[in-house]
């Protein structure tokens, strides 16, 4: 019983310190001023429509209005017309569709609206930032001691680019902290056959669909693993629907989805499947330079350098389940990531929880030395 009780302890006292230094390092962003973007600014649409405005009313306001006029105004001043983006009504009516199947971090915004006002999409994200270092902690977890977890979360939350998206009013954060509980849930079903798990994993699975696509990752990963597994197999199952349910619901199809990422994120000539197939390795060079860029925004490419450490050391996992589900999950994010080939770096997030695992093992092996 004391030695439980320890544990526990441990446990409580990891999770606190990993979280304490993520808020320590987005200290400046609780108070200072908001990063926004463009995807940001659609995400404050939404979350205005769920405040009760019309769809068209809440793009307007956003669109139109104050929070926007700075952009708009350099847009005009350093942008072609057809390079404009926040300035462009078209590109903003037509973009407007890509984000309407991502509602749960609008929605988290909604609610403390009164409290924190505009900033209300920051300080979820920043909330999510939090949320996804303990996320992370669990995940590896599972399978390490609680220094090794801990350490890996660390890293993991502290990757330039990823501390640099989780400051912004985004739902990369909370993409990543649902994505890892999946699989925490999954891991854990897989082991154990408990009911609990499996009841709350569509939960946890629609929660991450609706806010990233990062649920279509993970419910691929859970079909393979399927294979020698009848658990895995109907979870997978359960994921994949639920990862459909957003782009069904809102009717985002691929194709269109594709041509309009291959533009850059521009309205797109064409959104014929010919167009796209030209123009696709180009999106896939465009992607993997961008994760390989020497500066973006002032910050060195040590993300990517730091996916591949943490996958590498997938490596020094022990086989079993654990390694096989987190592999997997590896493979689809792959998959997934060469469906939308994009610049930046935002996309490849869907590798963190593997990457933290990674980090855990390769903890691990060296203090074993």
């Amino acid at each position: 019983m004391l030695q439980t009780v320890t544990i526990v302890s441990r446990d409580w006292i990891a999770v606190a310190a990993v979280v304490a230094i993520a808020a320590i390092s987005a200290a400046p962003a609780w108070t200072g001023p908001v990063d926004w973007t463009p995807d940001g600014y659609f995400y404050e649409a939404q979350t205005l429509e769920l405040r009760g405005a019309s769809a068209d009313a809440a793009l307007a306001s956003v669109f139109t209005g104050p929070l926007t006029a700075d952009r708009r105004a350099r847009e005009r001043a350093q942008l072609a017309p057809r390079d404009r983006r926040v300035a462009n009504r078209a590109w903003v009516r037509y973009s407007a569709r890509f984000y309407r199947r991502r509602w749960t971090v609008p929605l988290a915004a909604a609610a403390v609206y009164p409290l924190f006002g505009t900033r209300s999409l920051d300080i979820v994200s920043l909330v999510g930032y939090l949320a996804a270092a303990a996320a992370l902690y669990a995940l590896a977890r599972l399978r390490f001691g609680p220094i090794a977890a801990a350490a890996a979360a660390v890293v993991v939350s502290l990757l330039p680019q990823y501390r640099a998206t989780a400051l912004s009013p985004l739902t990369d954060t909370w993409g990543v902290a649902l994505e890892a509980l999946c699989l925490v849930l999954a891991i854990q079903y897989c082991r154990t056959g408990r009911r609990a798990l499996a009841a709350a994993w569509p939960v946890a699975m629609l929660a991450l669909a609706f806010t990233r696509d990062n649920a279509a990752a993970v419910a691929l990963a859970l079909l393979v693993v399927g294979i020698r597994s009848k658990r895995a197999l109907a979870l997978g199952v359960v994921g994949a629907i639920a990862a459909a349910v957003p782009s069904l619901w809102f009717g985002t199809h691929y194709p269109v989805l594709l041509a309009y990422t291959l533009a850059d994120s521009h309205i797109p000539p064409s959104t014929s499947l010919s167009w796209s197939a030209h123009h696709y390795w180009n999106g896939v060079d465009t992607m993997l330079r961008g994760l390989a860029t020497p500066l973006r925004r002032g910050i060195p490419p040590v993300t990517g350098v730091g996916l591949l450490v943490g996958l590498v050391a997938l490596i020094a996992v022990p086989r079993g389940l654990f390694r096989t589900i987190l592999v997997a999950s590896v493979g689809a994010s792959v998959v997934f990531m060469l469906s939308l080939p994009q610049d930046g770096y935002r996309i490849a997030l869907v590798l963190l929880p593997a990457a933290a695992a990674g980090y855990a093992a390769l903890v691990t092996r060296v203090s074993n030395r």
